[in-house]
């Protein structure tokens, strides 16, 4: 069932694909190029996470290192029981302005 009408596409066909095979570099070289791309973005990217890593220990370290550091005494002296005005002997500032006299009752008077 071969035409000499297929055999002659097949040819030009063959012929075609050399001239684009010959044209076109190699898959070795664009290969090759390609992984040494992928292995340097993979460095680039490992030298990041180690490097946020890093920045991250030292971060906490200085965090942990300059928290501020109450001692026992402080503490002791800041608990209710042992400072000048116990929160059941307060007064607030403004006590005054509510109480009335005794001897002036307060009235209400309405104005038409």
């Amino acid at each position: 069932m071969n035409n000499p009408e297929e055999d002659r596409f097949r040819a030009l066909f063959h012929v075609s694909f050399r001239a684009d095979e010959d044209g076109g570099p190699s898959f070795d070289h664009v290969w090759a190029a390609a992984s040494l791309r992928h292995h340097r973005h993979q460095v680039r990217v490992r030298l990041a996470q180690w490097t946020a890593l890093a920045a991250l220990l030292v971060v906490g370290a200085f965090i942990l290192l300059h928290a501020p550091s109450q001692s026992r005494s402080t503490v002791a002296t800041t608990l209710p029981w042992r400072s000048a005005v116990l929160l059941s002997e307060w007064r607030a500032p403004t006590d005054t302005l509510l109480s009335a006299p005794e001897s002036a009752p307060l009235s209400f008077e309405l104005h038409p």
